[in-house]
């Protein structure tokens, strides 16, 4: 955001309880740099057409890498990725760890979705301290992925309450742990940050926001489109050029 100078992207929001859906660590990080607004973007949370998905890890694979991770998370070896898979959604296990010739599962079982995010944040750990890049993939992509010889965390299914609980109360999700699918995102908007810095007044930042959006051309995409290097699930309103 600093880099940039804007904030480019709304963070998705509840309009009824104002529970940050997608951008929670935006809002973070926002803070930290002095800026008391943020861009939003409201809706209805309990409206069906709003999906809670989740991602999971994927990481490159060694040996080195793969031994740290069976003791660093606890792992036991299990029959194949059906198994692996079926313990994690059913609650049997915490997380599930997928490799092209392995799989593996926490023996603890899930007593809570918060439960299993010291497990993710030691993955994370353990990837950075091998120097493994670690990237995002969505779960039905788990399986294809560990049969081209990556690692992949698959962690627990979250249902909405699961994210309004984590955002009210804590303790956050990690990074990269939901996805949400909402009817409409809109995306590229590019607002400058100096309107959202704490000496700027509510109201003058959205008269600003306003005459901005007007300026704006927008371009709809439909879903399944790319948009920043990622596939979306949803429509998109590309706001983009004068």
């Amino acid at each position: 955001m600093l880099s940039e100078g804007m904030q480019i992207d709304p963070v998705i929001v509840d309009g009824m309880t104002g529970v940050i859906l997608d951008g929670m660590h935006r809002r973070v990080a926002a803070e930290k740099i002095g800026l008391d607004k943020l861009l939003i973007c409201r809706v209805n949370y309990r409206d069906p057409k709003v999906l809670l998905k989740r991602w999971v890890r994927v990481s490159f694979t060694s040996s080195a890498l793969l031994e740290d991770l069976k003791v660093g998370l606890r792992l036991i070896k299990v029959e194949g990725y059906e198994e692996a898979i079926r313990s994690a959604d059913s609650g049997a296990s915490t997380l599930s760890l997928l490799t092209q010739n392995a799989s593996f599962v926490s023996p603890k079982k899930l007593e809570s979705i918060p439960s299993s995010f010291w497990l993710v944040r030691k993955f994370d750990e353990l990837c950075r301290f091998h120097g493994k890049t670690m990237w995002p993939a969505k779960d039905v992509e788990a399986v294809e992925r560990a049969k081209k010889g990556h690692i992949v965390l698959y962690v627990p299914r979250p249902r909405k309450k699961d994210g309004v609980k984590a955002a009210l109360y804590g303790p956050l999700f990690p990074p990269k742990y939901t996805r949400h699918i909402i009817p409409a995102r809109p995306v590229g908007i590019g607002f400058p940050l100096r309107w959202l810095r704490r000496e700027v007044g509510l109201k003058l930042a959205n008269e600003e926001l306003k005459r901005h959006l007007e300026r704006l051309k927008v371009k709809r995409l439909p879903p399944k489109s790319v948009y920043m290097g990622r596939i979306y699930d949803e429509v998109l309103y590309v706001f983009g050029g004068r």
